[in-house]
């Protein structure tokens, strides 16, 4: 196809898995210490700024009510990637789609990754909509998630469980075309996953499980899969990490006792600070904002998308939820 240019447990499932474990029907409910309101459903996911900057992608779970007896109800129809105005309205589907899927933007918005049905699929922007007779198949490998485009056009990263011994999840690129599957990560030391470019295509930031501790931590290594490099070490949940434009900070999630909460450090993990209580950061084009889910206590409000200044203020709901008290 042609090439276009970007966007524990110890055995413990992928930790985007994890966003819907706590945001899904009790039935599916993970057993785990959560503040009171997190019950609550994350009714959007994985906001992606667009090329301009004006606009946020974002997937819509189709989540339509809270059932009295517990979980929720849902609208197929509704569910999939939707894309709104930075400011809020306008909100319309780009593409149906009622399973979970990952994806990514290529920088200059013609083009998404998708992992969807445990593969790396790539389409195209057709009149501002997903046409799926665009997509191309770029894996076989199957239990692919996460994907992240090269600013350099050449690779794509994601991770995938394909060929670990423990069927942990690992990290991978593959070219564009198809071409050039390459394992990035080390084997049997804890699961790899999550992974970031950073501006120049000579680095990833990435989520590691170590031994010692309980929770999982933040890395970057170099594009070749050496020199990988800890930034966090803390008991909590560190996940989501996302360089900046210009390569100097990261943006991550962490989730601890206090529930969900968006922080920001310095490339070399120094200087870390709470932007924002949410999940799922991603820094806007320039740099200067960061959008989010939100996570309160409020049902119009929890999991919906927001924008803050990468300093923390100035935040604002963009996206509104179908749900009410």
């Amino acid at each position: 196809m042609k090439q276009v240019s970007r966007r524990r447990r110890r055995s413990i499932i992928p930790a985007l898995v994890l966003w819907v474990i706590c945001s899904c029907s009790d039935s599916n409910q993970e057993r785990i210490e959560q503040p009171p309101f997190a019950n609550l459903p994350v009714v959007h996911q994985f906001p992606a700024w667009s090329f301009g900057g004006d606009s946020l992608y974002y997937v819509d779970r189709g989540v339509t009510r809270i059932n009295p007896g517990g979980g929720y109800s849902t609208d197929p129809d509704s569910s999939g990637l939707w894309i709104v105005s930075r400011n809020g309205p306008g909100a319309r589907m780009v593409w149906r789609w009622d399973q979970f899927f990952t994806y990514a933007i290529s920088p200059d918005g013609i083009a998404i990754s998708m992992a969807i049905a445990r593969n790396l699929y790539v389409g195209t922007f057709v009149s501002g909509r997903l046409n799926a007779a665009t997509f191309d198949r770029l894996t076989s490998i199957g239990g692919v998630a996460n994907p992240s485009w090269a600013p350099s056009v050449d690779w794509i990263a994601f991770d995938s469980n394909y060929n670990d011994p423990r069927g942990a999840q690992a990290v991978w690129k593959i070219q564009t075309d198809g071409m050039g599957l390459v394992d990035l990560s080390v084997h049997g030391l804890g699961e790899w996953l999550e992974p970031s470019w950073d501006p120049t295509s000579t680095k990833l930031v990435y989520v590691r499980y170590v031994d010692d501790t309980p929770a999982s931590e933040i890395f970057t290594m170099s594009a070749d899969g050496t020199n990988s490099t800890r930034l966090t070490r803390n008991d909590v949940m560190d996940i989501s990490p996302e360089y900046s434009p210009n390569g100097a900070q990261i943006c991550y999630e962490s989730y601890g006792k206090g529930g969900f909460k968006v922080w920001i450090m310095n490339a070399d993990g120094s200087g870390q600070r709470i932007l924002a209580r949410g999940m799922m950061p991603t820094w806007s084009r320039d740099g200067s904002e960061i959008a989010f889910v939100a996570q309160t206590s409020d049902v119009k409000t929890n999991g919906t998308i927001w924008v803050a200044r990468a300093d923390g203020s100035g935040s604002y709901q963009v996206t509104r939820s179908r749900l009410h008290n």
